[in-house]
C-alpha cells in the first residue's frame, strides 16, 4: 500500500473529482494542489527548530496553523482535513482510520505572491499602504504577550544566532562583524525603551515572518499568509518587529515607494510613532534573518541566486545601520491647498514618515481618521494637543534616523515656532512647505471632498472663511527656511525631495509634473 505523499497523488484519494493532483514539496511539508484547494500535510520531521515527529503535535501544529493564518487571512484558510487510512489506501475526508490532519485553504496562483508581484512591478503603492492599516488592526486584536511570552532578551539572542550562523556559513566576515557590533550597542542603547514597549502591551501575538513570500494578493487585496505556528517565541513579540520584517523585505528589493506606503498605512491606523525609534534595529535583525536563510541555501546549493541573496541583505543591513541625517518638514497651507497630497508624495523619494493633524487629532479624540466628530475636536484646548502631539510623534521619527513631514495647517507662529525648536533640540533642519491656491480653487476642493466622505479633514467652506481671518502669514524672519509651493498645480515630489535633501530653496511658486494637489 502507497504511503505518504504517493498516495495522495491518486485522483481516487479526494472527496470530490480532481484531475492530476500536484505535490509541492519544502523540507517540513506536502502541500497538495488540487485545483480549486490546497491541503497541506506537516512532514514527520524533528529538527532543532520544530518537532512534528508524533501525530498528537502534528495534529496539534495544524490547528495552530488554523488558528493563526484564520486571523490574517480569513478568506484562504478554511478548516482541517482527515487524512485516512481505507481499505484502498490513504484518502483525505472519507471514512477510515486517521492517519494525520491537513490544513484546507483557498488554492492561489503564485504569481500572486507579493514577491514575484514585486519583481513583476505588478503591485501599487496603495495596495501596501492599505494591507499595513489591515496588519495594524489585526495586531490591535491579538492577544497581548503575557509570561511566558516576555522574554527581554529574545531579541539579542535572536540577532546573535543570526550572526553565529553568518559566520559558520562563511558569509563576508567584516559586514557581520561591523553589524554585530552595531546590534549589541543598537540593543542596549534601547533597552529602557524596548522594556517599555512590552510594558504598554505592545507585544503581541504577530504573524513571525512577515516577508514578501508570505503575502499573496486574494480577490484585489493584499493578505499575509503561512504565519510561523511552531515556535511560539517568533510570533510574540513586538508588533513593530513584525511589520519591520515586510518593510525591510521591500526596501531590500530596491522599492522604497512601497515600503514607506507599507508604514505609512500601519502608522496612520495604529499610531505607534515611537516603534519608529526602534524599527531600523528591528530591520537589522529581520535582513538577518533572511541573509542567514540565503547562506544555509547557498551551502546546500552552491546557486549563485542565493549568494546574491545574501549579499542583498547583508547590504540592506548595513544601509539600515547608517541613515543619513534627517530632517524635520511641515506643511503650511489653507484648507484644501495640497498639503496632504504633496505630504504623502514627499514620502518616497525622501524615504520618510509623515504624521497627519486631520488623523492625530481624531485619535485623541478617541476616533477612527474617517469618523465624524460633528465639528466638536476643534477648538482651542484640541487644536493644542493635537500640535503637542504632532512634535511627540515627529521627535520618535527623528530619533529613528528618518525624515518627517509634519501635515498640519501650522496657520499660526507659535505652530510653526513649536516645531522649529524641535528641530533645533535635535540639531536638524527645518523646512517650511508654504501650498497656496485661489480660494474659488479651495472651496471647489473642499465640496468635492465633502461628497467623496473620504478624507479624515472635516474642513468646510466656513472653516476656510475663518483660516483667512487668523491665518499669520510668515514672518520676515521665516523666510529663508520656507519653500512656496503652488497648490493649484500638479508638483514633482521627486524635484522638491531632492531640493530639501540638498538645502536649496525651490524658487518661489515652485512648479512640477507629478500629480494634482488635492
Amino acid at each position: 500500500m502507497k504511503g505518504l505523499p504517493d498516495a495522495l497523488l491518486d485522483p481516487a484519494a479526494w472527496p470530490a473529482p480532481v484531475e492530476g493532483p500536484q505535490l509541492v514539496e519544502t523540507h517540513i511539508s506536502w502541500v497538495f494542489l488540487t485545483g480549486r484547494i490546497a491541503y497541506k500535510v506537516k512532514k514527520p520531521v524533528r529538527f532543532d527548530f520544530l518537532d512534528f515527529s508524533t501525530r498528537e503535535r502534528r495534529s496539534h501544529f495544524c490547528e495552530e496553523e488554523l488558528r493563526l493564518n484564520q486571523r490574517f487571512a480569513p478568506g484562504l484558510y478554511l478548516g482541517l482535513s482527515r487524512v485516512v487510512r481505507t481499505s484502498h489506501g490513504l484518502a483525505i475526508d472519507q471514512e477510515g482510520e486517521l492517519v494525520d490532519h491537513a490544513v484546507r485553504m483557498r488554492q492561489f496562483d503564485r504569481a500572486q505572491e507579493l514577491d514575484a508581484l514585486v519583481e513583476a512591478r505588478a503591485v501599487h503603492a496603495d495596495e501596501l499602504r492599505r494591507f499595513g492599516a489591515r496588519i495594524a488592526g489585526q495586531q490591535a486584536a491579538a492577544p497581548v504577550a503575557g509570561p511566558p511570552h516576555c522574554d527581554d532578551g529574545a531579541l539579542i539572542h535572536a540577532c546573535r544566532d543570526n550572526f553565529a550562523t553568518l559566520r559558520r556559513a562563511g558569509a563576508e566576515s567584516a559586514s557581520v562583524e561591523s553589524l554585530a557590533r552595531w546590534t549589541e550597542a543598537e540593543h542596549a542603547r534601547l533597552a529602557p525603551l524596548l522594556a517599555r514597549r512590552r510594558a504598554a502591551g505592545r507585544w503581541r501575538e504577530c504573524h513571525g515572518d512577515l516577508h514578501c513570500a508570505n503575502v499573496v494578493r486574494h480577490e484585489g487585496e493584499l493578505w499575509a499568509f503561512d504565519a510561523l505556528e511552531f515556535d511560539p517565541a517568533l510570533r510574540w513579540i513586538d508588533a513593530a518587529c513584525d511589520v519591520a520584517f515586510l518593510w525591510m523585505d521591500l526596501e531590500a528589493r530596491g522599492r522604497t515607494d512601497l515600503a514607506t506606503s507599507l508604514l505609512d498605512g500601519w502608522l496612520q491606523e495604529c499610531g505607534d510613532f515611537e516603534a519608529l525609534e526602534a524599527l531600523r534595529l528591528f530591520g537589522v535583525y529581520r535582513a538577518g534573518v533572511r541573509a542567514k536563510v540565503a547562506a544555509l541555501r547557498h551551502a546546500q546549493s552552491h546557486d549563485p541566486a542565493t549568494e546574491a541573496e545574501l549579499a542583498r541583505y547583508l547590504v540592506e543591513a548595513g544601509r539600515l545601520a547608517a541613515p543619513r541625517a534627517p530632517r524635520l518638514i511641515a506643511t503650511m497651507g489653507l484648507a484644501a491647498s495640497g498639503k496632504s497630497r504633496l505630504a504623502e508624495a514627499l514620502l518616497a523619494p525622501l524615504g520618510g514618515v509623515r504624521v497627519r493633524s486631520d488623523v492625530e487629532r481624531k485619535r485623541l479624540a478617541g476616533l477612527a481618521a474617517h469618523q465624524s466628530s460633528g465639528g466638536t475636536i476643534y477648538g482651542p484646548e484640541m487644536t493644542a494637543r493635537t500640535y503637542a502631539r504632532l512634535g511627540e510623534a515627529a521627535a520618535h521619527g527623528l530619533a529613528g534616523g528618518f525624515d518627517v513631514v509634519v501635515d498640519a495647517a501650522c496657520l499660526l507662529r507659535r505652530e510653526r515656532d513649536a516645531l522649529r525648536a524641535l528641530a533645533r533640540s535635535r540639531d536638524v533642519p527645518f523646512r517650511l512647505l508654504e501650498l497656496t491656491a485661489p480660494r474659488e480653487l479651495l472651496e471647489a476642493r473642499l465640496e468635492a471632498r465633502a461628497s467623496a466622505g473620504t478624507d479624515a479633514s472635516e474642513a468646510t467652506r466656513e472653516v476656510l472663511a475663518k483660516q483667512l481671518r487668523f491665518a499669520e502669514p510668515p514672518g520676515p524672519d521665516e523666510r529663508s527656511g520656507t519653500l512656496a509651493v503652488d497648490g493649484s498645480r500638479p508638483v514633482d515630489a521627486v524635484r522638491l525631495a531632492t531640493r530639501l535633501r540638498a538645502g536649496a530653496a525651490p524658487p518661489a511658486g515652485f512648479p512640477g509634473a507629478s500629480g494634482p494637489a488635492s
